[in-house]
């Protein structure tokens, strides 16, 4: 994109309007959204624009401007407030981060919740302060991991608006390696789950149970399962930039050939829903609850990526290879796999009493 040649009184105006939008972005993200490149440092603005503007227009942003200093004093005392306008601006600016669309998702939807704090508070400009009351409210209702990514989530909408001072620091925590027993599902339970999904003619259910289960493979990689990679019997994941391969052992494999046979699915995503479209996270998730009811297995464990621990566990407590693991779940770190396969509360117990350092 390359800026047309301008006179002094189209960039005045153009100036002009940017401070006075009504969308409290920075600058360089006005130009952006405006379809405007930045300009460089060697393309000057005529000087009688940096006389009444007080400042220049680099590829760096604004700096120096008191007015970028200080949006509410420059806007005319403009409260800062979050419209949808706002919200989908900032969605289209992670969506060319090359973001996720489950984080993009995920970041909206902390945006949304913060707002709708703000509501039930009849809080109508965002401060410091406010932001501050809002982290002591998601202190005392969420968990700290929870939490944290919520406020990581406001921060970096916050950095995108230009408000920095009201990003605030995350919890400090100490990593968790002890396994919520409540949430730990055994072998027999997981097979209940398919068996009952089966006699309740959800046949779909039951082998999105299983595929989970066996692989490991995330909730959100299912339209990755097409016809067509069932027949190679290796399904090609592409995340964030990364690549992987799921292998699919040879029964897994028949039973999914066989499943597309009954449904008279030939072709694209194996798992979809009566219009043709690939199943969601909320389909499947409202469904393993009523299954479980159905099968007597606690709901706390009937979740999908509870199937994702089980396989990480069941494959861990047989091969004891945690890199190996890491590189058939994806992730990046070994630190995140430890999570996966944490002793459970009942196996540390046991450890601790197996020291016998009481007397």
């Amino acid at each position: 994109m390359r800026n047309k040649r301008r006179t002094d009184e189209e960039w005045l105006s153009l100036i002009q309007q940017c401070r006075s939008s009504g969308d409290f972005l920075t600058p360089r993200s006005w130009l952006f959204h405006s379809s405007l490149q930045p300009i460089s440092s060697n393309s000057p603005i005529p000087i009688v624009l940096i006389t009444i503007t007080r400042y220049t227009v680099t590829t760096s942003g604004f700096p120096g401007d008191p007015w970028a200093e200080n949006q509410n004093s420059m806007r005319g005392n403009n409260m800062r407030t979050i419209d949808k306008n706002i919200i989908q601006s900032y969605q289209n600016h992670i969506y060319t981060q090359e973001k996720s669309q489950n984080t993009i998702d995920k970041y909206i939807r902390d945006i949304r919740t913060f707002t709708a704090w703000l509501e039930a508070q009849e809080q109508k400009d965002i401060t410091k302060d406010c932001v501050i009351r809002y982290k002591k409210h998601l202190e005392a209702n969420y968990m700290p991991g929870s939490a944290n990514s919520m406020l990581i989530a406001l921060n970096g909408f916050f950095g995108y608006t230009g408000w920095h001072d009201c990003c605030v620091t995350i919890f400090k925590t100490q990593p968790n390696r002890i396994y919520a027993q409540e949430k730990e599902m055994t072998r027999a339970e997981y097979e209940k789950l398919i068996a009952t999904a089966k006699e309740n003619d959800n046949l779909r259910l039951a082998m999105i149970i299983e595929i989970i289960g066996s692989t490991g493979m995330r909730i959100s990689e299912l339209a990755s399962v097409t016809v067509e990679a069932v027949g190679t019997g290796k399904i090609s994941i592409s995340c964030k930039g990364k690549h992987r391969e799921i292998y699919l052992v040879h029964k897994l494999k028949m039973k999914l050939i066989d499943y597309c046979k009954k449904k008279d699915i030939r072709s694209g995503a194996v798992f979809i829903t009566k219009n043709g479209n690939p199943v969601d996270r909320s389909n499947i998730w409202t469904e393993m609850k009523k299954n479980a009811e159905k099968a007597g297995v606690a709901l706390k464990k009937a979740f999908p990526h509870n199937l994702r621990h089980f396989f990480a566990r069941t494959y861990y407590n047989m091969h004891k290879n945690i890199s190996h693991l890491a590189d058939i779940l994806g992730h990046s770190s070994i630190n995140t796999t430890r999570i996966y396969v944490a002793t459970t509360e009942e196996d540390h117990v046991k450890k601790l009493e197996r020291l016998d350092l009481v007397v």
